[in-house]
């Protein structure tokens, strides 16, 4: 779907939204995976201890679970996620 200069298309929305609304929600989940990367660190380290109930739930052995090639995926295709979105809002 073709949208206005200035406006990019948002597939949760279905809908033609404003750049920067589009940025404030990028900026939002890059502030949210920064805080789950410092709390994993944290955790890693041993500076914070994770609780037996947490250590033990099948989110958390999941995530244990993960290679570092698969993170890697992840990784990379969060980023041509993100920046797919914001190079749309780009004005040269």
């Amino acid at each position: 779907m073709a949208c206005l200069t200035y406006y990019v298309y948002s597939s949760v929305d279905r809908v033609c939204s404003p750049c920067e609304q589009a940025t404030t929600r990028t900026l939002g989940m890059i502030g949210g995976l920064l805080l789950g990367v410092l709390l994993v660190l944290a955790l890693h380290q041993g500076w914070v201890p994770l609780p037996l109930a947490v250590q033990t739930s099948w989110f958390v052995e999941t995530l244990l679970a993960l290679d570092s090639g698969t993170l890697k995926i992840i990784w990379s295709t969060y980023q041509v996620w993100l920046w797919a979105n914001l190079a749309t809002c780009l004005d040269f």
